[in-house]
């Protein structure tokens, strides 16, 4: 039986369908950078169906084609960033949050998203597409029980940043690479332990 449908039968038997609701999942702001996840917080309460859909869609267009860890370690570094202050502190915040940057000779600035499908126009999901069934149960078992991959939230419980392989952004220098999964290189501050 594959993870997937294991992960299925264990959120179908394990959340009655009356836990999904409006109510807020991350309740109140943790501070400093060495903070602990907040996926724990979640646990045994309502999931806000706006943030699973942030946090789905985050997980599909940043590692729809990569393997379940890579899928989770996006979801995770996703709710990491909601308990650092240097990010807003909602998945759908930190999902949308962009930065002005000021481009050199007077041409207008421009916003610098933090995920890179944020600032391209992209395709809505299509609802049988395998890929996006698998963000969407990762990201609903990450927001509701996160204790399911227990292990790899010990791995990425620091990671706020990744990039892809081919790729050198100038800030990767002044970060400490946690993990390689895919194509995705995933890392956190030096002064995260």
């Amino acid at each position: 039986m594959s993870i997937i449908r294991m992960l299925c039968a264990l959120v179908v038997l394990s959340v009655p369908a009356s836990s999904v609701s409006h109510a807020e999942t991350l309740d109140g702001k943790q501070v400093g950078q060495n903070a602990p996840s907040r996926v724990n917080k979640t646990i045994g309460k309502p999931v806000n169906v706006q943030e699973l859909s942030c946090l789905a869609r985050n997980i599909y267009y940043e590692a729809g084609n990569e393997p379940d860890e890579g899928k989770v370690a996006v979801g995770l570094v996703t709710l990491n960033r909601t308990g650092d202050t240097r990010f807003s502190n909602t998945v759908c915040g930190v999902v949308n949050q962009r930065r002005p940057i000021t481009r050199a000779h007077g041409h207008a600035p421009r916003a610098v998203c933090q995920f890179s499908w944020r600032c391209v126009s992209v395709r809505l999901p299509v609802t049988d597409n395998e890929s996006w069934q698998k963000s969407q149960l990762i990201a609903k078992t990450l927001l509701i029980n996160p204790k399911v991959y227990q292990q790899l939230e010990h791995k990425y419980r620091n990671a706020l940043y990744f990039h892809e392989v081919h790729v050198r952004p100038s800030w990767v220098k002044h970060k400490q690479m946690v993990a390689k999964v895919g194509d995705h290189l995933f890392y956190r501050d030096y002064r995260s332990v």
